[in-house]
């Protein structure tokens, strides 16, 4: 994350990393790619935080595909309950999309 602050194209590979993660992983193996998830949007750099609200955007995306799956939605909907409580500008992201 340290040496991604400055070069926007290295904060989103990082992201792509979390999107492959999702796509490519059954329930058992999201943990990972959620808590680098987690690690991007806690981060305060503002070339971070200006990247949140789409990275946001593209990460309900990739869950609208997995709508059907139980186990991969559990794990899913523990992570927004776990970030949406530790993260004020998620958790506002949330309430507002």
């Amino acid at each position: 994350m340290h040496y991604a602050c400055f070069d926007g194209d290295q904060i989103d590979d990082l992201f792509r990393t979390v999107e492959s993660g999702l796509n490519d992983n059954d329930f058992d193996g999201l943990r990972p790619f959620l808590g680098l998830f987690e690690a991007l949007l806690e981060q305060t750099h503002a070339n971070f935080v200006k990247r949140r609200e789409a990275f946001l955007g593209r990460f309900l995306e990739a869950c609208k595909h997995h709508i059907g799956f139980y186990k991969w939605m559990e794990a899913i909907f523990e992570f927004i309950w776990k970030i949406t409580t530790k993260n004020a500008a998620v958790r506002q992201w949330f309430y507002d999309n």
